[in-house]
């Protein structure tokens, strides 16, 4: 698959970091704060269920209130592995996690990030951007990577739906999964978005940027 080479390994077993102070509520991360990063595997069942995997981790984790988690769930070969990224991890995972490591400005990295895009329509209701708006995907992402941070070097994209349902109600949202190589240009800026993450629609596992050496 194109998008293959921008992925980077999933570790087998990370190595654990030093203990962790309690993180403070709010909305931002300052820089000397650090971020953590767990893998473990999912069923595929809850996999495929985003709602019924964001109430699981919000019991395991905590609410994204108290930990300011963000998620993603990939592919290991057959498996479905969620990545878990939070300056706040309780024991338990903090224990099996790894440090994340904010690359100095000039640097490059390779990234992949899903993301929800919308687009305000008539009467200004926001509605997923269409499959075939290759051009409104390039630009979300360069205006996110101006606000974040960070420069696009280059990048691919595909989009799926993606079909929730929460309390008897089925709807979707758009799923682009960005991929490709970046390069910092402001460091401060690029450790809050890979904190916050990018866009919306964190609880629904989008908005986490993950990268990997160049």
């Amino acid at each position: 698959m194109l998008l293959d080479k921008y992925l980077p390994p999933i570790p087998e077993r990370p190595a654990a970091p030093a203990d962790q102070d309690p993180a403070d509520q709010g909305p931002a991360q300052p820089e000397t704060q650090p971020l953590f990063e767990v893998c473990f595997g999912v069923p595929p069942v809850l996999a495929a269920d985003t709602y019924a995997l964001h109430q699981t981790l919000e019991l395991t984790i905590g609410t994204r209130e108290q930990t300011r988690y963000l998620y993603t769930v990939e592919r290991d070969g057959d498996r479905a592995v969620c990545v878990v990224r939070s300056p706040a991890l309780p024991p338990h995972l903090l224990e099996k996690a790894v440090p994340v490591a904010v690359p100095d400005a000039g640097q490059e990295a390779v990234f992949h990030v899903h993301a929800t895009l919308t687009m305000k329509h008539a009467g200004g209701k926001r509605r997923p951007v269409r499959r075939e708006n290759s051009a409104a995907r390039v630009a979300w992402l360069d205006r996110h990577a101006a606000a974040g941070g960070f420069r696009v070097v280059e990048s691919v994209n595909s989009t799926a739906q993606r079909w929730i349902t929460r309390k008897g109600r089925r709807f979707w949202l758009d799923d682009t999964l960005f991929a490709g190589r970046l390069v910092v240009t402001d460091r401060a800026a690029f450790a809050r978005t890979l904190a916050v993450g990018l866009g919306h629609g964190r609880a629904w596992g989008f908005g986490l940027l993950r990268i990997a050496p160049a």
